[in-house]
């Protein structure tokens, strides 16, 4: 039997009716989701039909359904080019289409609303010819002045783009050559260019409807994707549609046309034991990023399958503000460093279902260096001894002081990382900080870290190419996800050059030499390697992962009656 759906409101009506004392006992509160995603590559579990990702359904089954899918907190933005984080671009995938796709059967580039692409021999400049036919949700063309659009608009500061900004590198134009053919010219070679325009974040919008809507176009999404936007509930729930005129799909899709689903709808519900109640008793059909303490028991269940990815990128780590006193002491920021049981944290924090992080990337991701996470292993003496070096001596209730002052650390938080924040509180106690955790509303968090009023600021990155990690160093991104508050021109420059390099072998050393500088420099203490864990009722058939594990392709999908 289909299982039976459900909105946010009866989702928050399970979340009252959940015990509360879980929130008392110390270090068992529930992991949640990557804020920042943009992905790579990566091995990905079976499709939930028990078919190798990529299956298309069998041709006797019954196609159609809507698909409930309960996410981690509130989208900030159904505006790709503003958008950052998972939760929108969940949406936002099945809304709009990219040039390219990033295959999850052979990790290589295949056209999408591109039908194919010539690149010239210095790397500058890439050609595209487009696909013929294609429309967005409100009639208007896609063409190439709609990718001309759409890649300037990037680039524009009034768009207040930070992750498509930072993906797209050192665009310089585009041309219009004919109506399906476009010039996208860049200021220096940029292998990543292919790779940028597979993310969702550089998805195309309707020139006509970012006239109609300007700013409210973040709640009012048009594409060229396989569902069509209906409405967003704050604070409860997004619809999609099919698009009965989708007839452009990749070829590396199970069929052609419409998708199966009739319907799509995310459910906004940030409390972990609420999801996996939603879950368990039928009302929705997936859910992200499981908490560590139901993984197994879920697992043996066999109404649901696991679809499990490790994601490359950047871990979800404590960014350290290095403008705020203590933090502007390196010595102070290595001695956290030292002072973070990071195993421990993670252990307690996802009860053994994922990793900890000890470098800047993760160890996933092409050009993780091994020796930037050896340099700083657990040894809360030597953090000690930093710390009393430092001027912070131990007082008499186990907090340091130094000037009168507790060291006292401020984290501005979310929801979803509750565990590790309790986990590390507990933890850095031992060698004489005070985490003090102020969880807000997602929105509110990312704004207030963006402005620097953290000490600590977590979050992680689920990146494509080392270039997307960038985006919280660079200094373009200040008073954006450069969490660290850095401002060195000669780091920027490391960044742009390795962008820029042709040679792989050459950029793998350019980019651990950036990891390097990272952890000499003490910007970041790695806290968790992020894998998903995400369940789906068996009912859902032909749904996929993508090439970068962290999102499922809905194309091919549809509900067993």
């Amino acid at each position: 039997m289909r299982p039976t759906m459900t909105t946010a409101r009866h989702i928050r009506r399970l979340e009252r009716s959940e015990p509360r004392g879980w929130r008392s006992r110390p270090l068992v509160a529930l992991i949640g989701a990557a804020l920042m995603v943009t992905a790579c590559g990566t091995t990905a579990s079976p499709s939930p039909d028990g078919s190798a990702p990529g299956t298309a359904p069998s041709a006797e089954a019954a196609r159609g359904g809507e698909f409930t899918f309960a996410a981690n907190f509130e989208p900030d933005s159904l505006d790709p080019h503003v958008a950052a984080n998972s939760s929108s671009l969940i949406v936002l995938q099945n809304v709009v289409d990219t040039l390219v796709l990033l295959s999850p059967d052979d990790q290589q580039f295949h056209p999408y609303l591109a039908d194919s692409w010539t690149i010239s021999p210095d790397g500058t400049t890439y050609t595209f010819e487009l696909h013929p036919g294609v429309t967005f949700h409100d009639g208007t063309p896609f063409d190439a002045a709609a990718v001309k659009f759409n890649l300037d608009r990037v680039v524009d500061p009034e768009t207040g783009s930070t992750l498509a900004l930072t993906n797209l590198g050192p665009y310089e134009s585009s041309t219009v050559i004919d109506d399906l053919t476009v010039e996208v010219k860049m200021e220096t070679a940029y292998p990543p260019l292919l790779d940028a325009l597979s993310q969702t974040s550089l998805g195309m919008l309707s020139p006509a409807a970012v006239e109609e809507f300007g700013a409210d176009i973040g709640t009012n999404p048009v594409g060229t994707g396989f569902m069509k936007f209906v409405s967003w509930t704050k604070q409860d729930k997004i619809e999609l549609v099919r698009n009965e005129d989708y007839n452009w799909a990749p070829d590396i899709w199970g069929h052609q046309g419409p998708a199966y689903l009739e319907k799509y709808t995310l459910i906004v519900a940030d409390e972990p034991a609420a999801r996996v109640t939603a879950l368990e008793t039928g009302d929705v059909l997936a859910i992200e990023d499981t908490p560590g303490q139901d993984v197994a028991r879920l697992e043996a269940d066999e109404r649901f399958e696991l679809v499990k990815s490790p994601l490359p990128g950047a871990p979800r780590g404590w960014f350290m503000n290095t403008e705020r006193a203590p933090l502007d002491d390196i010595n102070v920021r290595k001695a956290l460093l030292f002072g973070f049981d990071r195993e421990e944290i993670v252990q307690l924090a996802t009860f053994g279902t994922q990793d900890p992080g000890f470098g800047p990337f993760s160890p996933a991701l092409w050009s993780y260096s091994e020796e930037a996470a050896s340099l700083y292993p657990y040894d809360p003496d030597q953090a000690g001894r930093l710390l009393d070096e430092a001027g912070w001596t131990m007082g008499p209730d186990g907090i340091r002081v130094k000037d009168g002052q507790p060291l006292r650390l401020r984290t501005i938080g979310f929801e979803v990382f509750r565990a590790l924040y309790e986990a590390a509180q507990s933890n850095v106690r031992e060698i004489g900080v005070d985490l003090e955790l102020e969880i807000i509303a997602t929105a509110a968090a990312v704004e207030a870290n963006h402005r620097g009023d953290h000490h600590l600021g977590m979050t992680g990155v689920v990146a494509s190419d080392p270039s997307n990690v960038a985006l919280f160093y660079h200094s373009r991104n200040y008073d954006g996800f450069n969490w660290p508050r850095v401002q060195d021109p000669a780091f920027d420059k490391m960044w742009d050059d390795a962008a820029a390099e042709t040679d792989r072998d050459t950029r793998q050393q350019m980019y651990e030499d950036i990891q390097m500088h990272i952890m000499e420099n003490a910007y970041v203490i790695p806290g968790q390697v992020i894998v998903r864990n995400n369940f789906f009722h068996t009912s859902v058939k032909g749904a996929r992962p993508d090439a970068r594990g962290i999102y499922i392709w809905l194309y091919d999908a549809y509900i067993e009656p």
